[in-house]
């Protein structure tokens, strides 16, 4: 395993990170990559653990995925879905009220002649894809 220091010139770590971490982590479970933070110097580093036959494939992938572009309001290149990931925190219900009802069946939708049960709404993890630059 070889530990490497990315230093971001244009795209934030926090955006490159998911794709960094999500090959790593796919070649070894022991892989890891990590963004810490340098506000002093307003840099932006991605630290990297990774098989050492592997260097070269994340050298490439930084080299692209940190390429100047158009910036939305919160300084990101990266466009989202709108799907966005959420916690539900309970004030009123116990864990185990809450666990139960996960397990419970989802209601159909009205007029829906799925057998399939369908949530009625919408969670999921963020979708993100690298915006392009014009």
């Amino acid at each position: 395993m070889t530990t490497k220091v990315y230093e971001l010139k244009h795209t934030r770590a926090a955006d490159l990170m998911p794709f960094v971490r999500g090959a790593v982590l796919r070649a070894n479970a022991e892989s890891w990559a990590n963004r810490p933070s340098y506000k002093a110097g307003e840099k932006e580093f991605l630290v990297v653990s990774m098989p050492d036959y592997l260097i070269a494939d994340i050298d490439d992938m930084v080299a692209k995925l940190d390429r100047p572009g158009t910036k939305d309001a919160e300084g990101s290149l990266v466009e989202g879905t709108g799907i966005n990931r959420y916690v539900y925190c309970p004030q009123h219900r116990g864990g185990t009220d809450m666990l139960a009802a996960s397990k419970a069946p989802w209601p159909r939708p009205t007029g829906s002649s799925s057998t399939t049960p369908r949530p009625t709404c919408s969670t999921g993890r963020t979708r993100s894809r690298m915006a392009t630059t014009s």
